[in-house]
Formats: structure tokens, sequence, C-alpha cells
């Protein structure tokens, strides 16, 4: 399955885009975690929508921000971070039914298992790039 289909709200990105981009190369902003075993990570995305709605076209956003909400978390672990985490980031169904994230970079790595996944929010905003 990929990523997107594992979410308990799949339409939010999948209204998007015509092919929905893998979570390669994704600039993960941070990870939240709450005192209801749940984690939310906050990254913005590689690739603009195909099908973004008007209203951002109309004012020039150019980039695509999403959080990933994991509740029901039962297992963390963090092994490196720095203030620059462009990471590969893979979710994927474990035989037991629950959700399993992973991220993977040079720079960055952590896992968590959790009991169910949903896309939080998607927003895009205007990005300078240099």
């Amino acid at each position: 399955m990929l990523w997107y289909q594992l979410a308990e709200n799949p339409h939010v990105i999948t209204e998007l885009y015509q092919t929905v981009p893998p979570l390669e190369a994704i600039d993960v902003m941070g990870i939240v975690f709450y005192e209801d075993a749940k984690m939310i990570v906050d990254a913005n995305l590689p690739r603009f929508p195909d099908r973004p709605p008007s209203r951002w076209v109309e004012v020039g956003y150019n980039t695509i921000h999403i959080l990933l909400e994991f509740d029901g978390i039962e297992a963390v672990q963090i092994t490196q971070w720095s203030i620059e985490n462009l990471v590969d980031l893979h979710i994927e169904a474990m035989a037991e039914g629950q959700i399993f994230v992973r991220a993977t970079s040079p720079q960055c790595h952590f896992q968590a298992q959790a009991r169910f996944f949903r896309i939080a929010d998607v927003r895009a905003y205007l990005r300078e790039i240099s």
C-alpha cells in the first residue's frame, strides 16, 4: 500500500495530486509529542500539487506543508536529529494492523509505531527559493 492509502483520510491528499508523491526528500520541520499518545510530524513535501485550490494559485504559493498525525503511539525511537532534516519517510502497515513510520537520512533517524494514522492538515505557502 502507498503511504497515503494507510491514512484514515487519504482523500485529503489525493484531491490535490494526480499522482501523490512519495515521502522522499521531505523537509521535516518538527515532531511534536502529546500526552495522549499522539505524535505529529510537520513537513514540507518536495512537489507542489497538480490540482491546487485556485486561491493558492492566485496568491502564488509554491510549497505544500503537511501535518501527519499518528495516534496511539506504542513505541518511539530517535537516534539522530539535526536542524536540517531532509528525510525519506516510510509509512507501512504492520502485520498486527499498527502503523510503522521511519525517517532516514544521514542527519536524522527516528521511528515510531502507532495504532492509527491520518493527514491532519495540508496547507500551502510562498517559500522564497534562494
